[in-house]
């Protein structure tokens, strides 16, 4: 019955799909908000993320570390960590540790949130934990709060 299964997995997608624009068409939509802070640019979310789980781990971060968890070259995460500084999300010196200011703790524990969103909105459509973690990594930083908004509540439309 090789028929009926592709049957299932296609109204499963249907219903995933139902449910997302089902929320779409229920919300309200919100385009001229102004946000009160400034977001943390896309590409460098995952940074701030990660000097955050290490420094919790092991109460100090250097820039070597980030690029060999990152898969970057050191000169990449030195820039990045540059700019993490200049727009005020780390405190970095060459040859230094790195930490995070308050704004930078704040920007990783709305990174945390996000990545958390898309992780179990996945879980929901049947994803493998180490699915999950990787795509959940790989959106966090390129959905919008609409589209989060949107994730949520169909991945809770779909568990219920």
């Amino acid at each position: 019955m090789q028929n009926n299964s592709s049957h299932n997995k296609s109204h499963k997608e249907d219903s995933i799909v139902n449910a997302f624009l089902d929320t779409k068409s229920s919300e309200g939509r919100n385009h001229g908000s102004k946000k009160d802070h400034q977001e943390i640019p896309q590409e460098l979310g995952s940074y701030v993320l990660l000097i955050q789980d290490l420094l919790n781990e092991k109460g100090y971060v250097r820039g070597v570390e980030l690029a060999e968890r990152l898969g970057m070259s050191r000169p990449t995460v030195t820039r990045a960590m540059q700019r993490l500084a200049q727009l005020g999300y780390a405190n970095y010196e060459r040859y230094r540790g790195i930490t995070l200011t308050p704004a930078g703790a704040k920007a990783a524990e709305a990174s945390r949130k996000r990545y958390r969103i898309i992780a179990d909105f996945l879980a929901v459509c049947g994803y493998k934990m180490a699915d999950q973690q990787l795509e959940a990594r790989r959106l966090e930083s390129y959905c919008s709060d609409e589209i989060l908004s949107a994730l949520r509540a169909a991945g809770a439309k779909l568990s219920a």
